[in-house]
């Protein structure tokens, strides 16, 4: 029962009074309005695993923002940064689940609301403190508002240890069962290996026997996050092995010495190393990468429940904006209607109901919340990958549809406005 904050999917509920927190995967993102009497607490139901084996008691997590510290910082490679956080009031920590992800905001100057991003915990170093890696993200001149780099940057180049931070208590699904008696593919693209890190710390503390395939695809094998305890393991852990692929490798590096491919991964290198059907998959990375290895692996036999997805990272591109009619003269009724150069004047239009905004629906969007960003409206996101849940909007009027492969469920009603994309005429209540 919720009486007060907000769930999201992976995240966990708060018991009444002294009652503990059970930190148990929220399968849904549901709508959560309901009537409420005059004087009353707001108060839904949200439906829990009862006996997931991820659900553990936690009496620490804390409902909404915490303000937390930045203890540390460590440069784990030219474009890569850790960030050690420790609570500001000193009291103890959630625990979380190796994989899971924490949600952060920071006030930026120049920045008129603060920025929320979310980000793996990379590691948990000591019962006092958590750790996040960022990349710092140099984006093309067309990239979108989210997309700039503006928070990687910020922590990158201005947050200095002292400083404080707000954040929500760890949340996410993308979580190794332990009770699940099969090998493990893990498959990290980039930063993407952030969550993979934890996940593998937490398997060799409590003596993980089976196998697992370590698949980590990097632009220069030179210098890389994690490069040398990732080495380290690999030579401690007789069951893990590991696999280098390098993009743009450096001259002076040898292949089958300092990686193993040249190239992107795909779907068949997986299965020449690691054959077996039941393998459980684990993908983080770039959304085009989890996309075309899903659909690979699928098509080689792969079962879809087998293959578990976390995408990184925000929309690349700005779409080419012109004001809807001014071809003919003017703009539509309203003055403020845009769309991109070059789609029809017939095309589906797209309301946001509070603003009374309305803007033409093209595919050049990506998403709903993309759309809404080039019509300068603020919608606060997180993840900007379906994950944390930060976008989910009610839709009041049309239809719209999510990628098929989307692993948080989105009840009737509801979107998730960074996957989302328009089916014809629609109006988002926002």
């Amino acid at each position: 029962m919720v009486r007060r904050g907000v769930v999201r999917a992976g995240g966990a509920a708060t018991g009444h009074d002294a009652a503990p927190i059970v930190r148990a995967r929220v399968p849904r993102v549901a709508d959560l309005s309901c009537p409420v009497a005059a004087g009353g607490p707001r108060a839904v139901s949200v439906p829990l695993p009862a006996h997931s084996a991820n659900a553990q008691i936690d009496r620490h997590a804390w409902p909404g923002w915490r303000k937390f510290r930045v203890e540390q910082k460590i440069h784990e490679a030219p474009d890569c940064v850790s960030l050690l956080l420790v609570p500001h009031d000193g009291k103890p920590l959630a625990t979380f689940l190796p994989g899971q992800f924490v949600t952060l905001s920071v006030r930026i100057p120049g920045e008129p609301k603060p920025l929320v991003r979310c980000y793996s915990l990379s590691d948990r170093p000591s019962n006092r403190s958590y750790r996040i890696t960022v990349k710092r993200v140099v984006p093309p001149d067309d990239a979108l508002p989210a997309a700039k780099g503006t928070m990687s940057n910020f922590l990158h180049d201005r947050m200095q240890v002292g400083d404080l931070v707000d954040l929500l208590s760890p949340q996410g699904t993308f979580c190794v069962d332990p009770q699940v008696p099969r090998n493990l593919a893990l498959v990290a693209g980039g930063v993407g290996i952030t969550p993979m890190i934890r996940i593998l710390n937490a398997l060799r503390e409590q003596g993980w026997e089976r196998s697992i395939y370590l698949f980590y695809v990097v632009r220069d094998a030179t210098e890389y996050p994690f490069r040398e305890h990732l080495r380290e393991l690999a030579r401690r852990w007789p069951t893990l092995r590991l696999f280098v692929f390098c993009t743009q490798p450096a001259p002076e590096l040898h292949v089958g010495v300092d990686y193993r491919r040249q190239g992107r991964i795909q779907a068949s290198h997986l299965m020449r190393v690691a054959s077996e059907l039941d393998l459980e998959y684990y993908l983080c990375g770039p959304t085009s990468m989890m996309s075309d290895l899903t659909s690979g692996l699928v098509g080689l036999g792969v079962s879809r429940e087998r293959i578990h997805t976390e995408a990184f990272g925000p929309p690349a591109r700005t779409p080419q904006l012109a004001l809807a009619g001014a071809a003919h003269g003017g703009p539509r009724a309203g003055g403020g209607d845009l769309q991109p150069e070059g789609s029809s004047t017939g095309a589906s239009t797209v309301r946001f109901a509070h603003s009374g905004k309305s803007a033409a629906w093209s595919d050049a969007y990506g998403s709903l919340l993309e759309l809404a960003e080039q019509v300068v409206f603020p919608v606060e996101s997180g993840s900007r990958a379906g994950n944390c849940g930060t976008c989910a909007l009610a839709v009041k009027a049309g239809r719209v549809t999510h990628p098929p492969e989307i692993e948080t469920r989105v009840e009737p009603g509801m979107c998730l406005a960074c996957l989302a994309v328009s089916d014809g005429d629609v109006e988002i209540d926002v």
